[in-house]
């Protein structure tokens, strides 16, 4: 539940790494400031996930993104009514 004293809201666009936010609601004001620029990507043809941090690769990991569409099973059961199972 929110109340008269609390105030909620959503940025339109991510901030730039390193930069100062300013608030401002009525007479009160407050800010902080945006730590490093931290990306994580997922190349589903390369099955790699790939963490950046301030633009400098840290790491490339193999990742699996599920099993090929070929390899994949489904599992058809019937049902039946619950007075044919007692």
């Amino acid at each position: 539940m929110v109340d008269t004293n609390v105030v909620q809201w959503k940025p339109d666009a991510y901030w730039p790494a390193h930069s100062h936010v300013g608030v401002q609601v009525h007479a009160l004001s407050t800010g902080f400031d945006t730590g490093d620029e931290v990306v994580g990507v997922a190349s589903i043809s390369e099955h790699t996930f790939t963490v950046s941090v301030n633009g400098e690769v840290l790491r490339t990991m193999p990742a699996s993104m599920g099993k090929p569409l070929a390899q994949r099973q489904s599992v058809i059961t019937p049902r039946c009514p619950k007075s044919a199972l007692s």
